[in-house]
């Protein structure tokens, strides 16, 4: 899993670095964003593009109002225990 903001619909230049830079075939990506008011824009999108042989779960995008209850509910609708 990992955190990064909403870049201008996507991920920030080193994201796609990182991603470029490990071996993440096989591997399970949760994305978690932190935005204003876009959403994920085209940040699953463009994993899937990156990481094609990795499994991608459905993600959680967060803004400055999300509490516990949303995430926990995230959590579980992806089968992560806490």
């Amino acid at each position: 899993m990992w955190i990064a903001p909403n870049w201008f619909k996507s991920f920030a230049p080193p994201i796609l670095s990182f991603l470029r830079s490990v071996d993440l075939n096989e591997k399970i990506i949760i994305p978690f964003c932190t935005h204003g008011d876009g959403g994920f824009g085209k940040i699953e999108i463009n994993i899937s593009k990156e990481c094609p042989n990795s499994k991608l779960l459905p993600g959680f995008a967060a803004t400055s109002d999300f509490d516990d209850k949303q995430v926990q509910s995230w959590l579980d609708s992806i089968g992560i225990l806490v």
